[in-house]
């Protein structure tokens, strides 16, 4: 923000003497205008309010907490760590908390987590990350008690609809959280059936399937890599584009001797990505300011390459883009309602408003832009790993001919097959239906 936005109302009450007075106007503000239904107006007072107070907020504390909570704490990271450790509170605690988080300050942040208290609206979200803390500290043990923790408490919480939902996914990646645990610690058939226990309509479930793929891979059963992979073919996930997903798949043919399938990937890939990546690949170089990707991504359903609008789409449903557009539509909202205001801060709720706004198209664009880069540069290494596994297979094929075999012969058999007590057999009729996504399982002989 701006400073002189960020001190907007600090020259509007500069008449004020005392910053006692001063505190209590802000606070006076802060939930008159709270009654009256503004949220996104009052960031930068809720901002300047922390900047000229010091101790706690116990006058306006449930406000503060259900702003941080509504609009997320992403908007007050940014404020100077001396503001931040001068006031106190939930809100205060768990906003450090995320800010030493993303700073990689993991001590500090753990030690801001664990003041959050049980009854505390932010309980659940500072169990999740402390619970991502110890798993990147490879703490895995605390981290999985951490992960089950947060999803006994966060699958009983409730608020707003938005709040409903940041409750819902952080449930979901809770849940999850112990198989990526087990799956780090390289216990990959008790990270199977862990993963079996999320339920296929969480928004996390597309992405668990590439993790599930990558555990069959390490276990050497590749026909059910195959079959998480194949997955990815129906309808309802060709928003799920990654380039990792093909190389996997060739190397799992490539592991079984099928080079004639390898190629086929392979020769599949070029075509379908070469024409992509130099169409983005450009666009990178010429375009960089997030407004032309904000655009980009509202308009995506018109996007003329195919991958790209498929990626786009991916984007679209991410959980924190769609909570995103949800806030900028309430705050449209808002500011029709600014403009009929007859006060004298009319003219302080409008830019505050405004600022708002044009932020969070800022940030959304910005992370289109962030995500399409990291597409470029996952097609670049795709496209150099397929390079690789076709010299290989030139290598191999020629080995076999040597040896005097032949390729090809009987395509599939039950007999392949590889399942645990939580799988059951169907064949497969050509069509996906969603009870059997991520179930499917190839049954191809090896032909090593």
């Amino acid at each position: 923000m701006k400073i002189k936005n960020f001190f907007n109302s600090l020259i509007l009450f500069s008449s004020i003497s005392g910053s006692g007075q001063q505190i209590q106007q802000y606070e006076n503000i802060i939930s008159n205008y709270y009654q009256q239904g503004y949220r996104y107006a009052m960031i930068p007072w809720v901002k300047e309010y922390w900047f000229l107070n010091s101790g706690s907020s116990r006058q306006i504390e449930p406000i503060l907490n259900d702003l941080v909570l509504e609009l997320g704490s992403n908007h007050f990271t940014n404020l100077n760590e001396k503001i931040l450790n001068k006031n106190s509170g939930q809100a205060i605690d768990y906003i450090k908390g995320r800010k030493y988080y993303r700073a990689g300050q993991y001590q500090k942040a753990l030690r801001s987590f664990d003041r959050v208290k049980t009854l505390s609206p932010f309980f659940p979200m500072a169990l999740y990350y402390m619970a991502v803390i110890y798993y990147l500290n490879r703490d895995y043990a605390k981290a999985q008690l951490h992960f089950e923790r947060c999803y006994q408490d966060s699958k009983n919480r409730r608020g707003s609809e938005i709040l409903s939902r940041q409750y819902k996914l952080i449930r979901d990646l809770c849940q999850v959280g112990p198989a990526r645990s087990l799956y780090a610690e390289r216990k990959y058939e008790r990270a199977d059936f862990a993963y079996l226990d999320l339920n296929k309509k969480s928004i996390v479930w597309p992405s668990v399937l590439s993790e599930e793929a990558w555990s069959s891979y390490y276990q050497g059963n590749f026909n059910r890599t195959l079959g998480k992979l194949v997955t990815y073919n129906a309808p309802m996930l060709r928003y799920m584009i990654n380039p990792e997903h093909e190389v996997l798949k060739a190397m799992s043919y490539m592991r079984m001797c099928l080079y004639n399938d390898v190629n086929k990937v392979v020769d599949d890939f070029y075509r379908n990505n070469e024409k992509t990546y130099r169409h983005l690949s450009n666009l990178l170089q010429k375009k960089k300011n997030p407004e032309y990707y904000f655009n980009m991504l509202q308009a995506y359903s018109y996007e003329k390459d195919q991958t790209l609008r498929y990626f786009l789409k991916g984007i679209v449903k991410e959980p924190h883009i769609t909570v995103y557009f949800d806030h900028l539509k309430n705050a449209q909202l808002e500011f029709t309602k600014a403009r009929s205001e007859s006060s004298r801060l009319q003219s302080a709720l409008i830019s505050n408003i405004e600022n708002h706004i044009a932020d969070q198209r800022k940030v959304i664009g910005q992370h289109v832009y962030n995500k399409l880069q990291r597409l470029n540069f996952d097609l670049k290494k795709s496209f150099e790993s397929m390079s690789y596994i076709r010299l290989e297979i030139l290598s191999k094929k020629k080995s076999t001919l040597y040896q005097g075999k032949e390729f090809g012969g009987k395509r599939g058999d039950i007999k392949y097959l590889k399942r645990n007590d939580k799988q059951y057999f169907w064949t497969f009729n050509g069509e996906f239906w969603a009870d059997e996504l991520g179930d499917y399982v190839f049954a191809l002989p090896t032909e090593c």
